[in-house]
């Protein structure tokens, strides 16, 4: 069998998922050739996972050279679908695969509509429409439109499965609306991080106290995470409590104007209140991730996004960290299930100062029956393997 795995962007999970195949390739040596199409700058900035597979004579890695990176980036989201699915039959007839993997299946939905080529192809689908909220117009469009693309790719016979990170029930609902078994469950994989005792806390985040309590915002920050909300939260706090509390941001923001805000916002906050607010915006290790979240108090992981699961929830649950999240959708769900967080009705500054008031006391427990239950389902050997072979 060949097989092609497709991502062109590297942040976040679009690397752990990377990794934790590339890990399986090495672990497993299954027979058969695998090539990954990346970005171009996969291997200066994680050699690592490249290096895994150094002694694999069947694993080859193709970096996409930045022009065409760049001209795909800023696309509108139709002619952006149409560049990538060509992209990546460029490499697939090439090597002459018999499948291809997208990681990121959501950027090529379009051009499954229209493009039949010979080659299986699976994907890994994030927030998809069915566990959206439809009140308004701008949501009740945005559904449908969701919806009629969906409908529209699945008539496409070259597409084997799309998994869905997480959400068992929605791949049972998208199975039964739509008449097909191609909806699969694919439980997002948590990786085991071990920490060396090389890298330390204190080297990365300067003055944070050991008496503050750490409520981290990790991951990539935008509007549709609640970045600013989380930042503004900390101005309702009662003065008694501010200065018990540092808010701890790690990650790149979306743009350089967003980006602005949030320095903005920062300020604004500081001079409104004695919360210690530090915005961390270089690239983090995963070791010195993982110290970041076992130095935390609570995580806030505030999206605005209800239908989708997100890698920041299993890198919490790692470190026995419970999250805030809204009370909505399928993170209310995981929430609730394997008791790992609390939960607020809107993403809203009040809602999330509430929120913090009512976890300062929060003890660290045991880890909870039910979240060992969540962290087994999470191997991410088992996430390679149902990827490349169901």
């Amino acid at each position: 069998m060949k097989v092609l795995f497709f991502d062109i962007q590297s942040t976040g999970h679009h690397s752990e998922y990377i990794d934790h195949i590339a890990t399986y390739l090495q672990t497993n040596k299954p027979k058969g050739l695998f090539i990954f199409v990346v970005n171009t700058n996969f291997y200066s900035d994680f050699s690592f996972i490249v290096d895994k597979t150094k002694d694999l004579n069947n694993v080859f890695w193709k970096y996409v050279e930045g022009e065409s990176l760049k001209k795909i980036f800023r696309s509108n989201l139709i002619r952006r679908s149409f560049l990538e699915y060509s992209l990546m039959m460029k490499y697939a007839k090439k090597y002459n695969v018999d499948e291809i993997i997208a990681l990121y299946f959501n950027t090529l939905q379009i051009s499954c509509i229209l493009k039949r080529d010979k080659y299986r192809i699976k994907g890994i689908l994030f927030q998809q429409f069915s566990a959206m909220d439809i009140s308004g117009v701008k949501n009740n469009l945005k559904y449908f439109r969701k919806k009629i693309t969906t409908l529209l790719y699945l008539k496409n016979s070259r597409i084997k499965s799309i998994f869905i990170l997480n959400d068992a029930k929605s791949v049972k609902s998208l199975n039964t609306s739509f008449n097909t078994h191609i909806f699969k469950t694919l439980p997002d994989p948590i990786p085991k991080i071990n920490i060396s005792g090389h890298i330390k806390f204190d080297d990365f985040y300067k003055g944070i106290s050991k008496e503050k309590l750490i409520y981290l915002h990790f991951g990539g920050l935008s509007d549709r995470k609640g970045t600013l909300e989380c930042i503004e939260a900390c101005s309702l706090l009662p003065s008694a409590l501010q200065n018990k509390i540092c808010l701890l941001i790690v990650g790149k923001s979306s743009s350089e104007e967003f980006g602005l805000k949030i320095s903005e916002t920062i300020e604004k906050a500081k001079k409104l209140c004695d919360v210690q607010i530090l915005w961390y915006k270089d690239f983090v290790t995963n070791e010195m991730m993982k110290i970041t979240f076992n130095a935390a108090h609570i995580v806030l992981m505030t999206n605005k996004n209800t239908e989708a699961s997100s890698g920041i929830l299993g890198h919490a649950v790692a470190s026995n960290r419970k999250i805030i999240a809204l009370d909505s959708g399928l993170i209310k769900r995981l929430v609730e299930n394997y008791r790992i967080g609390f939960l607020i009705s809107d993403i809203t500054p009040n809602e999330i100062a509430n929120a913090i008031i009512s976890t300062l006391d929060i003890s660290e427990k045991e880890v909870e029956p039910e979240t060992l239950v969540f962290l087994n389902e999470r191997n991410p050997l088992e996430f390679a393997h149902r990827v490349i072979y169901n």
